[in-house]
């Protein structure tokens, strides 16, 4: 013998007054009870039609809401560093060097940051601005020189950023390596380091 079987559907549904939102959840609670036979018309009723097509198409509008959009890698300095003594004394071809490493700096490989003349040529610097750029970024406490390279050493340096965590490996030499070095900078002019004029040092 057939049994018959009925729902009692909200009143929401009759009266047409529900949002998207809630007829979603209730095709939602509907697709749960009632498992595979979504089209049975003697048990949904003549009140919501039975049309899989357009449940199919809410559910896959609530879900597009329900995704993460997609953003670009991007560069982020704090405001810890940008309120310091350390960065306001620094040039602007200071403050652009430490864009350009934290532009390579990948999450991952923090004391293996390298960047070729190259690529410094590419993004505007010449040999002598590079140079002096990270001799400032350096004496100010913003990175640390984890290796030394050069034309006689073959590659480039690796530098680190000293208020992340250093991703240790293999040629790093850190026995100078003070964390958050910048924090500790102060003016000095018994320190001149010959860098357009600014003179400080790290306590």
């Amino acid at each position: 013998m057939q049994q018959n079987i009925s729902i009692e559907l909200p009143k929401l549904f009759e009266s047409g007054r529900a949002s998207e939102l809630v007829q979603f959840s209730q095709l939602e609670f509907l697709d749960a009870y009632l498992g595979e036979d979504l089209t049975c018309s003697r048990c949904l009723g003549g009140t919501m039609g039975a049309d899989v097509n357009e449940r199919s198409y809410k559910k896959d509008k609530f879900s597009k809401h329900k995704q993460k959009k997609r953003t670009d890698p991007f560069v982020m300095i704090g405001s810890e560093i940008l309120n310091s003594s350390a960065y306001k004394d620094l040039s602007y071809s200071g403050r652009s060097m430490l864009v350009e490493l934290l532009h390579f700096y990948s999450g991952t490989n923090n004391g293996q940051i390298w960047i070729a003349p190259t690529m410094l040529d590419e993004r505007g610097f010449s040999k002598n601005t590079a140079t002096r750029a990270l001799k400032e970024l350096r004496v100010h406490g913003f990175i640390y020189m984890t290796k030394r390279g050069g034309n006689l050493r073959g590659g480039c340096s690796w530098f680190a950023l000293t208020w992340r965590p250093i991703d240790r490996s293999d040629g790093q030499h850190l026995e100078n390596y003070r964390p958050n070095a910048y924090l500790k900078w102060a003016k000095s002019p018994e320190n001149q380091i010959g860098i357009n004029g600014s003179s400080g040092c790290i306590k």
